[in-house]
């Protein structure tokens, strides 16, 4: 259970899955989350993560979403040194919990507004989830020759997953990224085969780079490109008026 734990994390920090803290108030607070594409062909997950006392635990009947036409409860699981699941989707598979985390995961179907509940003891917890339409918000994304050195924005027009191609092998290839008006650049990645996971380093296959104070444009040197490879870039934007995110990836080969 460990293993699967810290798989999940991996994943969450590589293509930048959001997980938000609800707070240890009865009272609802809201989360904004974007979809990835303009036609999802599948449900997105979204996981929410409640900090819990060491005798306290979410009752797993009590997690429901207002409307499960926008989302509807997929998984529970706690965490902590050990790894324990409750898992809606087998009931066979439910473990003992002595954790300090409850992780609340979603399945978002499409645009709308759902309030989350749950219980702890005897008192109920709610947050609103607004989820939003897909929109790009690049407004400019070139990389050396990539493209042809030319802004590949458009690819992202109406999903976040897109590919481009590395024309060449490239030494010191530069990035340089502009966000739409509305939107700011909170991490960069470039990854081959695997990915960094020191914040703000690179090695020869991988360059990582994320700020505290997002950015409306940047221009990092993300390092050697080899013309053979495949290589997977990632930006992440930080909308400024309600906090939610989109991460754009490009399959660049």
């Amino acid at each position: 259970m460990k293993k699967m734990f810290k798989k999940l994390s991996v994943i969450a920090l590589a293509f930048t899955m959001l997980f938000t803290a609800i707070p240890a108030s009865a009272a609802t607070s809201k989360e904004y989350f974007y979809l990835t594409s303009k036609t999802l062909s599948s449900p997105l997950e979204y996981t929410m993560y409640v900090e819990l006392g060491s005798s306290q635990k979410v009752t797993a009947s009590s997690v429901k979403s207002s409307d499960t036409s926008i989302a509807s409860r997929y998984y529970l699981t706690y965490s902590n040194n050990d790894f324990s699941t409750t898992d809606y989707e087998d009931s066979s598979n439910n473990y003992a919990d002595s954790s300090r985390y409850a992780w609340i995961g979603l399945k978002v179907k499409k645009a709308g507004t759902t309030t989350i509940s749950y219980k702890i003891g005897s008192t109920t917890y709610k947050k609103k989830l607004v989820v939003k339409s897909y929109t790009n918000p690049v407004k400019s994304i070139t990389l050396t020759n990539v493209n042809s050195s030319k802004t590949f924005a458009s690819k992202t027009a109406s999903s976040a997953s897109a590919k481009a191609t590395l024309k060449k092998t490239t030494a010191n290839a530069k990035l340089k990224v502009t966000a739409k008006s509305g939107w700011k650049i909170q991490s960069v990645q470039v990854f081959y085969n695997k990915y960094s996971s020191s914040s703000n380093t690179s090695t020869s296959t991988s360059y990582y780079r994320s700020y505290s104070t997002p950015k409306s444009s940047v221009s990092p040197t993300v390092g050697r490109l080899t013309k053979g490879r495949s290589y997977t870039l990632a930006v992440t934007f930080v909308n400024t008026t309600n906090g939610g995110t989109i991460t754009t990836e490009y399959a660049i080969s």
